[in-house]
């Protein structure tokens, strides 16, 4: 259950990337969190969010680094 659970949410956060075009902004190449939010016109906390969760699921295997 909890499986299924956590697949419902990994396909949510699919369309959330695309529908907010981080899936075609990256397309062209690496961006950091920060890049992919001005890029996007997306607030940089919740495309870091969206990021961590990519990454830690497997979909997308990406190197964060946040410079304060």
């Amino acid at each position: 259950m909890l499986k299924s659970v956590a697949g419902t949410f990994d396909i949510f956060t699919i369309y959330i990337g695309d529908r907010l075009g981080f899936y075609q902004a990256l397309a062209d190449g690496w961006l950091t969190s920060t890049e992919l939010a001005t890029q996007t016109n997306a607030v940089e906390r919740y495309v870091r969010e969206w990021f961590e969760q990519q990454t830690v699921t497997g979909i997308n295997v990406f190197m964060i680094w946040v410079i304060p």
